[in-house]
C-alpha cells in the first residue's frame, strides 16, 4: 500500500467496502439462523407437549 491509501482520511476503497459488508451479512445471517433454530426446537418441543396433553 502506498502511504496515500493509509491516510486515513482516503474513503475506503470499493473492495475493502463489498469485504467489510460481506463479513457483516454472513455474522447478521449466523444469529438469525441461530435464533431460528431455537424457535424451532421451542415449538417442536410446545407441539410435543400440547400432544402429551391431549393424549
Amino acid at each position: 500500500m502506498t502511504t496515500y491509501e493509509q491516510d486515513p482520511r482516503v474513503p475506503m476503497r470499493p473492495a475493502d467496502a463489498h469485504r467489510a459488508a460481506e463479513t457483516a451479512m454472513k455474522a447478521v445471517l449466523g444469529v438469525a439462523a441461530f435464533a431460528g433454530a431455537l424457535l424451532l426446537l421451542f415449538f417442536l418441543y410446545a407441539i410435543s407437549m400440547a400432544w402429551g396433553m391431549a393424549g
